[in-house]
């Protein structure tokens, strides 16, 4: 495992976190493993509760036409998960874009390449 740190940072998880900001964890299996330390000025979620039945659900996304547009899959006040199928570029007409919030989760379903996040140049596969 690396030490990685960039912008504001405390000695230790959960201790000194600066006033007025939070620290958001993150980790690939829930409270266990490693994880990484995120401080923010803005918290992630405003959750109070979640209401209804947590069913798991299966879609088959393989099944959607490829259209090089957004589909909006499932929503609601809150939430949206949307499906794009992109065909690679050349590099000279790649473009660059940035979510602000830091909200989104993208998935590959085919191919690989990098993406540059908060925790610096990531590379991905399917």
């Amino acid at each position: 495992m690396h030490h990685y740190e960039q912008g504001l940072s405390t000695k230790q998880a959960h201790k000194a976190i600066p006033e007025g900001h939070y620290e958001e964890e993150q980790g690939r299996k829930g409270f266990f493993g490693p994880v990484s330390h995120l401080i923010r000025k803005n918290p992630s979620t405003h959750w109070t509760k979640i209401d209804g039945p947590l069913k798991p659900h299966l879609y088959d996304l393989v099944e959607l036409p490829k259209k090089p547009v957004m589909q909006r899959l499932l929503y609601n006040d809150q939430t949206a998960i949307y499906n794009l199928w992109v065909e690679p570029l050349p590099a000279s007409q790649l473009k660059g874009s940035r979510d602000s919030d830091g909200d989104l989760v993208y998935f590959c379903h085919r191919g690989s390449g990098h993406v540059l996040t908060d925790y610096g140049m990531l590379s991905y596969t399917p």
